[in-house]
């Protein structure tokens, strides 16, 4: 006999989920807490070459990367400041526990990667700060202004939100 569980099984197909534009990069929630009964969020995550998010610490959640397509570098910095740059490809994993810095580049031509929250609540984030997509394709990269005025939109109040820490620009 399981446990009783609060939601109910669902079936999504490759292309559904809500879909964001975010930053030149398109973030497909899979999961999040309410859907996975409070357990964990997934987000399919797809960008262009060099697409990086700025070095950060997630308070409260741990976070792993899957690879489904292409080269990702991952960076972590610990409480030291000491580096580690490590390259994860296609089937590979990168695990990153709640207060480590860390960051992403993509290294490939094109990546996309299933980024899993637990607990669950930062794939939001990817709501909050994009824009509803309409159709599963890349959208198109950022110009430098918009890339600075979506970047100004991640106050304090919105990282204190989401138990999430901004600790620098993105990796060159």
């Amino acid at each position: 006999m399981g446990s009783e569980k609060s939601t109910p099984a669902y079936e999504l197909a490759h292309t559904e989920g809500t879909m964001v534009s975010y930053f030149g990069a398109l973030a497909t929630i899979k999961a999040n807490g309410e859907m996975a009964d409070g357990s964990f969020g997934v987000t399919e995550y797809w960008a262009r070459e060099g697409h990086a998010s700025p070095w950060h610490i997630h308070l409260t959640a741990d976070e792993m990367f899957y690879i489904l397509e292409g080269e990702v570098t991952g960076y972590t910095r610990d409480e030291n400041g000491e580096e580690t740059t490590t390259t994860i490809s296609t089937g590979g994993t990168f695990y990153i526990p709640k207060g480590l810095d860390h960051t992403f580049k993509v290294a490939s031509e094109e990546a996309k990667m299933l980024t899993l929250f637990s607990p669950p609540h930062f794939e939001e984030w990817f709501i909050e700060l994009g824009e509803p997509a309409e159709t599963y394709e890349l959208p198109p990269p950022d110009s430098p202004d918009e890339a600075e005025e979506k970047a100004n939109a991640i106050t304090p109040e919105l990282c204190e939100r989401y138990n999430v820490e901004i600790t620098g620009p993105p990796p060159v």
